[in-house]
């Protein structure tokens, strides 16, 4: 409800239900939702789409720190599918969320080792030559493959 960073106002979480947190006033809660007109995984990615969270900053108010209210949101217009198909909606794009997330934990890996074979090369603990690189081909090929 009250933006901590910019960018952030409007955005959502799925808090589980069995664990305990603390939330103030800067925090919005979705207490009771009517699960059979709408699916909170649908609702989650919703609010966090960057034409709603747009429309959320631009109904804003505050100068310096942007804040909303939950009667604002209540005014957004968007689209409400049958709730199978913002299941599936729901579903698709958390798929594509862990597929992001995998590919960004590959990635911070693959730098750490740029960084620790840079460090090595440069100490001349290791030479170029004696790099085996075969097993790159290997793996280019598995990930076109895919």
């Amino acid at each position: 409800m009250t933006e901590q960073k910019p960018g952030l106002l409007g955005s959502s979480a799925i808090i589980p239900e069995d664990q305990k947190y603390l939330y103030n006033q800067r925090l919005g809660l979705i207490a009771q939702l009517d699960e059979e007109r709408l699916d909170k995984g649908y609702l989650y990615h919703l609010f966090n789409y960057g034409p709603v969270r747009d429309e959320i900053s631009r109904t804003s108010t505050g100068s310096k720190v942007k804040h909303t209210s939950p009667h604002r949101i209540r005014e957004i217009v968007a689209p409400i599918p049958a709730l199978e198909e913002q299941r599936e909606i729901a579903s698709v794009l958390d798929a594509i969320d862990r597929k992001i997330d995998l590919h960004r934990s590959k990635r911070a890996l693959l730098d750490d080792l740029f960084k620790s074979l840079l460090h090595e090369m440069m100490a001349g603990e290791i030479r170029v030559g004696d790099l085996d690189l075969s097993a790159l081909t290997a793996v280019r090929m598995a990930e076109a493959a895919q």
